[in-house]
C-alpha cells in the first residue's frame, strides 16, 4: 500500500547509505478531506503549496481516498488493520457519545465519553506490529479507532505517545474544549483529557467563538514536532501524523496566511454555519479554505526540514495521503478552485504533453501523424494515471485507450515483459488465485504454506497483471496481499483474455431513469446513477454474459390519468460500480475508451454508432 504513494526524502551517496540491516524510520502524514485539485503540483492555480510541490518534484506522489472509503473511521481502520474497508470491523463513523451524560467546561456542555467504534481486539494493528519490531511509536491528530475507556485506545494499541482528538466528531471544532493525550514519557497510565483553559471561557458557537485562542491544529503540530525532535538514530521510529486539515469548520488564526488570501479573494463568499455539526459561520470561505491547505503545507515542510537537520532523512520513508477526497463541508466551495477549465483541442493537449516531457523524464510521447492521437509510454498504469489525473484536474478533456505493454523483437523473436508476481492469501482462496493467474498465462513457480496462509510465486506476462489486482481482492474478500516486479523479456505467450464479460451500451442520449435501470438489472451491473446524463455508445454497465448488448436506460414510465388496480412496484436500484481512474483504465477492452473530464469519468465505445460497430466487427 505504501509503494507509489511515498518516496525517500533524501538521496544518499554510496558512502552515506545506512547499512542494509538498519530499519527505516517511517512517517505517515495523513491529511483530512484533501483532494488532488487542492495542490499546486496537480494544477491548482489559486492555492500555494510550495513544500508539497517540492516533494512532487522529487518523485513523491499524493493519494486521496487511499482506502477506497469516503468515510473517516473506515479509511483509518483499513490502514491500521490492513483489511479492505468493506470487510473491516469498523464500517462507518459509529459514534459512542450519543446519549451519554454531559459535563461542563466553563459554561459549555460537552460529552462525558467520546469516540467511535473500536478496532476488533483480535486484529493486530500497525503500531502494535512496529512495537514488536523494536520501533518507538507516536500518533498525533485524529484517532477514530475507539472511544474513551474502550479496549481500543492508544495506550492499549501500541502507541507510546499520542496527542489529538480521540473522536472524529470532536475534530469538527478547531478551537475545542479539550484534546486527548497519552504520554508514556509523562507517566500517563491511560488516555486523559487536556482541557483548553483559554477556550472554555467562551461559547462553542456564535460570534464570541472567535475569542477562543487555542487552535488545535497548531497545538497538535507542536506536539508532533516535539516528539520528532526527541528521535535519533539509536532506535527506529514510526509516526502517524493525522492532521485534521482541511476537515471541518473554516476557522483558524487570523495570521499572514489568511490575510494573504483575503487580499487575493476580495469578492468572497459567506456561510451561515451549522451548530449541530459544530461548524461555525464564517465570512471568507475561499480565503479560509485556501489558508488551511497552505497551513498544512507549512506543517509538512516543518517535518521534512527537521528530518534533514537531524540527519534522519536518508533513512526515513515519508508517506503522504488523504483519507477521503476534496473537502465539501463547513462552507467549503471546491468548485471555485479551478475545477471548471476546458482545454479540449488537440493543440492544448499537444502543448501540455510537450511541457510534461520537460520534467517527467520517464515519459515518452509519440504523435500519430494521421490523426490527433498520441501514444504515451510510461512506467506502468499508475505512472500514466498520475499524468492523466493531473491533466484532468487542470481542466483538460481527453479520451484514453486500453493500456498496452511494450513489445520488443529480440533476435527476430517477438518478446514481451515478464514479471515475478507474489500473492499471499488465506488457504481457502489459494485455488482461486492459481486459476485466475494461470488463465492469464501465468506459471506457478513455488507455493509454501505458513500457518493458515499460502504464499505463491508466479511468472506472468505484464499484460496479465493489468486488471488483475481488483479481481484478486474481490475473489479473496480483500484478504490477498499482492506484489510484482519486472523480471525479463521472454517470447510472446499468446492471447490473454483480460475481461470475459461484455458491456451494456446506451442506446440513445438522454437522462437515465430509475424505472429503466430497475427493469434491466438482471442483465448485469450498472456504472451510472439514476438521473445521470448518458449518450449513445456510452458503456453504462457490465453484461452478465460475454457479449455486448444495447440497452435503453432513458426509458421512463408512461403516465396516464387512469388509476391502476394495484400499487406500483418500487424501483430497488443496486448501487452502481464507481471506478477510479486506474481501475477504469484496467477495465476497458480494446474497442473502448475512458473519457476523462474535470468532473466525470465515463466509459465509451470507440465507435459510438451501433450500426457502424456491427459493420466494423464483421470486417
Amino acid at each position: 500500500m505504501l509503494l507509489g504513494a511515498s518516496a525517500s526524502i533524501g538521496t544518499a551517496t554510496a558512502s552515506q547509505k545506512a547499512p542494509q540491516t538498519a530499519k527505516p524510520n517511517i512517517v505517515f502524514i495523513m491529511c483530512d478531506d484533501m483532494g488532488y485539485g487542492d495542490l499546486g503540483c496537480y494544477g491548482q492555480p489559486y492555492i500555494s503549496t510550495p513544500c508539497i510541490d517540492s516533494m512532487a518534484r522529487n518523485g513523491m506522489r499524493f493519494t486521496q481516498a487511499y482506502a477506497g472509503s469516503p468515510v473517516s473511521a473506515p479509511s483509518r481502520a483499513s490502514l491500521m488493520t490492513g483489511q479492505h474497508s468493506g470487510h473491516c470491523e469498523v464500517r462507518g463513523n459509529k459514534e459512542y457519545w450519543r446519549d451519554v451524560p454531559m459535563v461542563k467546561y466553563g459554561e459549555n456542555e460537552d460529552y462525558s465519553v467520546v469516540g467511535q467504534h473500536p478496532y476488533d481486539s483480535a486484529h493486530v494493528i500497525l503500531p502494535e506490529i512496529f512495537k514488536d519490531l523494536g520501533y518507538t511509536t507516536g500518533m498525533f491528530g485524529k484517532w477514530a479507532g475507539g472511544y474513551e475507556g474502550s479496549h481500543s485506545v492508544p495506550e492499549k494499541r501500541g502507541i507510546d505517545e499520542y496527542f489529538g482528538y480521540i473522536c472524529q466528531f470532536q475534530a469538527h471544532l478547531y478551537y475545542p474544549n479539550f484534546l486527548n493525550r497519552y504520554s508514556r514519557s509523562l507517566g500517563d497510565t491511560a488516555t486523559v483529557r487536556v482541557v483548553m483553559d483559554e477556550n472554555i471561557n467562551y461559547p462553542m458557537f456564535g460570534p464570541d467563538y472567535r475569542k477562543r485562542s487555542q487552535y488545535s491544529a497548531d497545538i497538535i503540530h507542536r506536539e508532533a514536532m516535539k516528539w520528532l525532535s526527541a528521535q535519533d538514530s539509536t532506535q527506529p521510529f514510526f509516526g502517524i501524523l493525522t492532521y485534521t486539515l482541511p476537515h471541518a469548520e473554516l476557522y483558524q488564526p487570523d495570521d499572514s496566511i489568511v490575510d494573504h488570501y483575503k487580499d487575493k479573494f476580495t469578492d468572497d463568499k459567506t456561510w451561515g454555519g451549522d451548530q449541530g455539526s459544530r461548524y461555525n459561520a464564517n465570512t471568507h470561505t475561499h480565503a479560509q479554505f485556501a489558508a488551511m491547505i497552505t497551513r498544512l503545507d507549512s506543517y509538512v515542510g516543518d517535518i521534512l526540514q527537521l528530518l534533514r537537520e537531524k540527519g534522519l532523512d536518508k533513512n526515513t520513508l515519508v508517506v503522504f495521503t488523504s483519507d477521503n477526497g476534496p473537502h465539501e463541508e463547513g462552507g467549503a466551495d471546491p468548485t471555485f478552485f479551478g475545477r471548471d477549465g476546458k482545454f479540449v483541442t488537440s493543440r492544448h493537449i499537444a502543448d501540455r504533453l510537450t511541457k510534461e516531457l520537460d520534467r517527467n523524464l520517464a515519459l515518452r510521447v509519440v504523435k500519430n501523424p494521421e490523426s490527433d492521437v498520441w501514444t504515451v509510454f510510461g512506467r506502468g498504469v499508475l505512472h500514466l494515471s498520475v499524468l492523466i489525473e493531473t491533466m484532468r484536474r487542470e481542466g483538460y478533456e481527453l479520451q484514453v485507450g486500453q493500456p498496452q505493454v511494450i513489445i520488443k523483437e529480440i533476435d527476430g523473436v517477438k518478446c514481451e515483459p515478464i514479471e515475478a508476481l507474489t500473492i499471499n492469501v488465506p488457504e481457502e482462496y489459494a485455488s482461486k488465485m492459481i486459476d485466475m493467474v494461470t488463465r492469464r498465462k501465468g506459471d506457478l513457480m513455488s507455493m509454501t504454506t505458513q500457518n493458515d496462509r499460502v504464499h505463491m510465486e508466479f511468472n506472468i506476462p505484464s499484460r496479465g497483471i493489468i486488471g488483475l489486482r481488483n479481481n484478486v481482492l474481490t475473489a479473496s474478500a480483500g484478504e490477498a496481499i499482492m506484489a510484482h516486479r519486472f523480471l525479463e523479456f521472454q517470447p510472446w505467450k499468446g492471447e490473454i483474455e483480460r475481461r470475459t464479460n461484455g458491456s451494456l451500451i446506451a442506446m440513445e442520449a438522454g437522462t437515465a431513469y430509475a424505472y429503466a435501470i430497475d427493469k434491466l438489472q438482471d442483465r448485469g451491473r450498472f456504472f451510472i446513477f439514476p438521473q445521470e446524463e448518458v449518450y449513445a455508445g456510452q458503456v453504462v454497465g457490465e453484461n452478465a454474459k460475454d457479449n455486448d448488448i444495447v440497452v435503453n436506460v432513458t426509458k421512463s414510465k408512461k403516465l396516464t390519468n387512469m388509476r391502476a388496480s394495484g400499487a406500483d412496484d418500487k424501483a430497488r436500484i443496486i448501487p452502481p460500480v464507481v471506478f477510479s481512474l486506474e481501475e477504469a483504465l484496467e477495465y476497458i477492452k480494446e474497442d473502448e475508451y475512458v473519457e476523462v473530464t474535470p468532473h466525470h469519468l465515463r466509459l465509451r465505445k470507440i465507435i459510438l454508432d451501433e450500426l457502424e460497430r456491427k459493420r466494423a466487427n464483421k470486417s
